[in-house]
């Protein structure tokens, strides 16, 4: 059914038209000048893969929007500088013309009389420099080629340089800086790969020597390379000292691995694994009843099956499952701390969106926390907070909803004898199209956060994404508007 007529906003009953309420979704009331045909029948179900694919398309676009300028920015060639006499300075592929200099920049093709110019510096092109450095050394001599190679990487030429410290290495084997720069390290009089050592420490843990594998972890650890070998060692590291019962160098070794993590999972469980071996420092940790019947707590034996569960009572931290049961304990008090932020932010949503959003972002940290050191115990915590977000997006989509509709059309002055607007009439009108514009933007940004949050939990929030299809419904509709009020500014 297609209805027109003049809109005003009836609450959360919709519009009116004339006396005639709709049950359309509130936007808000109208201008009395506004005139808009609304298709009431709508749609049912609300298909949110396809919108996201819809943004995500938009979003990949505007991505290789951004490669592309980035790629031809970065095809421009070694840079030549031009200084100017009125102290200017300018950087670009130099031409010369005869009587100016053709500059090719970034942005454009400028050119520049000679007599403006007091200066001019030649760009050195790097791959050139290096060929002249390469050839100007001793096929013998390794540490001009070391040096070479630490040129090359200042310079970002990873090939080259990795191609020089390979070189200082094939003709000094013991060359201590190529060595390292080629992640080499030193265990008695080998060299050894950072890689290598990583696998052989790994496969005597495994056979039981854990005090051999431990004193290869222990140099690992020390590295802290680029390659996060550093990193997985020492929590590599920090779980062998657990097993031997090394209580004080597990936790000093867990503090020395959350200083090199990034990944908040990895950091958390490094810090909360580091408490609970301060909090007991005899290594024994109290395992309550029904935490020892958790299946959850049941590990894999590595033979296909389950092995023994924990037993209930004081027990060894060094057993993997006492520590599973340690960690859940922690988990459940960090929902404790996370339940009683959201309780808090679900009062505060009824007078204070705002602030309620931050007690609700508070909340799902100590829940994300909670889920790193057990896999989804506050799944169901996270779900409502993301919709409880959901809404307060909503709620501000429709306010710039609401403003729009609100916004007064101005009365245009037009020229004598002509309908064509005369110069302030123009201003007004476009002062106007550009606050309507202004406020859809808004709204369609806080609609993009809400798919954006909604991807997080498709399913459990399937119901609630359903209904942003009235929110989309109502932009569209202000889009029609705008379209039209736009089609006047030729007037």
């Amino acid at each position: 059914m297609r209805v027109s007529g003049e809109f005003c906003y009836a609450g959360d009953s919709g519009f009116v038209i004339g006396h005639s309420s709709l049950p359309l979704s509130p936007v808000t009331r109208c201008s009395a000048a506004r005139r808009l045909a609304v298709d009431t029948d709508g749609v049912a179900g609300y298909n949110a893969s396809v919108m996201a694919h819809q943004r995500k398309e938009r979003a990949n676009m505007r991505r290789l929007l951004l490669a592309t300028i980035l790629a031809a920015l970065g095809g421009v060639a070694a840079a030549d500088t031009v200084h100017l006499r009125d102290g200017r300075k300018l950087e670009g592929e130099l031409t010369d013309l005869g009587g100016q200099y053709e500059l090719k920049m970034k942005f454009g093709t400028l050119k520049v009389n000679k007599a403006d110019v007091l200066r001019i510096e030649k760009a050195v092109n790097k791959g050139d420099l290096y060929k002249q450095k390469l050839d100007g050394l001793s096929a013998v001599d390794a540490q001009g080629h070391f040096e070479l190679g630490q040129w090359c990487r200042q310079n970002e030429l990873a090939d080259e340089a990795k191609a020089a410290f390979e070189k200082a290495v094939a003709i000094d084997a013991n060359h201590a800086g190529a060595r390292r720069e080629l992640g080499y390290l030193k265990v008695g009089e080998k060299w050894q790969t950072a890689g290598s050592m990583m696998r052989s420490a790994e496969a005597l843990s495994k056979l039981g020597k854990l005090e051999q594998s431990s004193e290869i972890l222990k140099q690992l650890a020390a590295v802290g390379d680029p390659k996060d070998v550093g990193k997985d060692a020492a929590l590599a590291l920090a779980r062998i000292y657990e097993k031997l019962g090394k209580w004080q160098d597990a936790a000093s070794t867990y503090k020395a691995a959350e200083q090199m993590l990034l990944a908040p999972k990895e950091k958390t469980l490094a810090r909360v694994r580091c408490e609970i071996i301060e909090s007991h420092p005899d290594g024994m940790y109290l395992v309550k009843e029904e935490a020892a019947a958790s299946t959850l707590l049941s590990l894999d034996d590595g033979k296909g099956g389950k092995a023994p569960q924990a037993k209930g009572g004081m027990q060894p931290l060094s057993d993997e499952k006492v520590m599973a049961a340690a960690l859940r304990d922690k988990a459940r008090a960090i929902v404790d701390q996370g339940r009683r932020v959201f309780e808090e932010a679900k009062k505060v949503d009824v007078v204070d969106s705002d602030k309620a959003l931050k007690l609700f972002d508070e909340a799902g940290v100590y829940f994300d926390q909670a889920n790193f050191l057990v896999p989804d115990i506050a799944r169901s915590y996270n779900v409502e907070i993301v919709r409880k977000k959901i809404g307060a997006q909503q709620k501000k989509a429709m306010n710039y909803l609401i403003q729009f509709t609100a916004v007064p059309e101005p009365s245009v002055q037009v020229l004598a004898g002509s309908r064509r607007m005369t110069a302030k009439g123009r201003k007004d009108w476009g002062e106007y199209i550009s606050k309507l514009e202004s406020l859809l933007k808004a709204a369609e940004k806080h609609q993009d956060q809400i798919l954006a949050l909604a991807q997080a939990y498709p399913d459990e929030l399937a119901d609630t994404i359903a209904q942003t299809k009235k929110l989309d419904d109502d932009i569209e509709k202000l889009k029609g508007i705008m379209k039209q009020q736009r089609s006047r500014e030729g007037l």
